[in-house]
């Protein structure tokens, strides 16, 4: 993540008790934004599962802990702790996903 970026998400979170559209506005340029992408990748592959949730669950996994890190400037978040924790998260999500394959063509 963008030192800039970073620096915004802690302006919206400063200020989204004051401003509340603000919040509102943040997470659906960006997070909801990104969900929706991943959401568009998945459609396909899944049968049922709905994919806004599944895309919501991988992208929480992936950022899972590190953004907490950044946010509260702990030194030792770095791009190499970054690609781990998203490579983990994408193993984790895809033995899921086999799972669920595996169970849609069982049925």
């Amino acid at each position: 993540m963008r030192d800039d970026t970073i620096e915004i998400e802690r302006i919206i979170i400063i200020n989204n008790r004051r401003i509340p559209k603000l919040g509102n506005i943040f997470y659906s340029n960006t997070f909801l934004y990104f969900r929706d992408q991943v959401s568009l990748f998945l459609a396909n592959s899944l049968y049922d599962e709905d994919p806004d949730d599944a895309a919501m669950l991988l992208l929480d996994l992936c950022t899972s802990g590190f953004n907490r890190r950044l946010i509260l400037e702990l030194r030792h978040a770095n791009n190499i702790l970054a690609d781990q924790i998203a490579d983990r998260a994408v193993q984790i999500f895809m033995k899921i996903y086999h799972k669920c394959l595996v169970r849609h063509h069982a049925d």
